[in-house]
């Protein structure tokens, strides 16, 4: 998977891409600002010597202190001869009294060991205290948290995108067909709601048009969506149009209402259906639709295979390619019928729709498998972004 192939995916995926992340944020700040703040209190004992029999009275203290939610420790540096006892969590109020009584009960016991002798005060260690005066707020950053959950939320979207994606064996670009199954890309078709520039439409024309060669018939099967046949469909026949060429889009789903009836409006009324049953001739059911000729796919009475498996499908193409430049075909999605089987069989070529991140690699190897059966021309590829 390159950079670029990434980007796509997570721009697809932008919803937990971003959701993701904020919630982690959030949840973080939120328990950040409902948790009680934590202080830290310090207090100091300066000793002229024995620094080390001063800092276990300091420990002692220091432990008798750490109750009720605080924590006071203490810490001897030889070198400075200075006993630092550090108290946390708890109020400001509650770390500054309980590291004063550690740091005055380890005074007093130093002192009472080291310097009292008899009735006579006896100096051998001089002994400094320096009780705490102000607390320090030690609850953890809520900005700085929380952009470390945003952050690890953001990788782990990521991750699932990325897992999720490999689990489900979706293309991720045209290139892997190409490079796997040597399927060319003919051309591009906008996704729903977008609009294709004229240059789009033309290249796509030209290249269905010499991959085909003498070929004026063409099957447009569509790996797993049936819109995106439907969607090809017309951008050819809007594409032969701005060429000024004579174009006839049929459609040879026989199963009902299409997408591309619905697109075109067109849906019940008679088409291949009659023409392959021979109740009506093909310059009967051919109608105007949207500036360019079209055939629907009637109302069968029997079952599509049965309509399509015989040779009057590749009479009728035959016939529409002695009188149209190009002769657009529809079917059913490959992993919905097995229809398309022998309307590629009868057409001069076959162009397979796919959707990146989208098609299954498994369904397009399947409809590949198929069609090779059929002994198809499968001439390239038209992708869907």
């Amino acid at each position: 998977m390159t950079l670029l192939d990434l980007y796509k995916l997570l721009k697809k995926s932008l919803w937990l891409v971003i959701g993701l992340p904020v919630l982690c944020a959030a949840v973080c700040a939120g328990v950040l600002l409902a948790t009680p703040a934590e202080f830290s209190a310090k207090a100091t004992i300066n000793a002229s010597t024995e620094v080390a029999g001063v800092n276990a009275f300091a420990t002692e203290a220091a432990e008798a202190q750490s109750k009720g939610g605080i924590k006071v420790t203490s810490a001897a540096n030889t070198s400075t001869r200075v006993i630092t006892l550090t108290a946390e969590g708890g109020t400001r109020e509650q770390v500054i009294t309980a590291v004063n009584r550690a740091a005055n009960a380890a005074y007093l016991n130093a002192f009472n060991r080291y310097n009292v002798s008899g009735d006579n005060l006896n100096v051998t260690v001089a002994l400094t205290v320096s009780f705490a005066k102000t607390a320090t707020d030690i609850s953890p950053s809520v900005p700085k948290t929380a952009g470390i959950a945003f952050v690890a939320g953001l990788f782990v979207a990521v991750c699932i995108v990325v897992v999720r994606d490999m689990m489900r064996g979706r293309i991720h670009s045209v290139r892997d067909l190409e490079e796997d199954m040597e399927l060319r890309l003919l051309g591009r078709i906008p996704r729903a709601g977008q609009q294709e520039s004229a240059l789009s439409r033309e290249q796509l024309f030209a290249n269905v048009r010499f991959a085909a060669g003498e070929h004026a018939s063409v099957c447009v099967l569509a790996a797993d969506d049936e819109g995106l046949s439907a969607q090809a469909c017309t951008e050819l026949a809007e594409a032969a149009q701005q060429a000024d060429r004579t174009v006839l889009v049929i459609d040879a789903d026989l199963h009902g209402a299409s997408p591309l009836a619905a697109q075109l409006e067109e849906a019940g009324a008679q088409g291949l259906a009659e023409v392959l049953s021979g109740n009506a001739q093909l310059t009967e059911v051919v109608r105007t639709v949207q500036g360019f000729a079209y055939v629907s796919a009637g109302n069968a009475q029997i079952a599509a295979a049965a309509l399509l498996d015989t040779e009057r499908l590749g009479l009728v193409l035959s016939q529409a390619a002695l009188e149209y430049e190009l002769v657009v075909v529809n079917v059913p999605p490959a992993s919905v019928h097995a229809d398309f089987t022998y309307v590629a069989h009868a057409a001069g070529a076959t162009v397979l729709c796919v959707q990146e991140f989208t098609t299954a690699r498994a369904v397009i190897e399947a409809s590949m498998a198929q069609l090779d059966v059929a002994r198809a021309n499968v001439v390239g590829v038209i992708a869907a972004a």
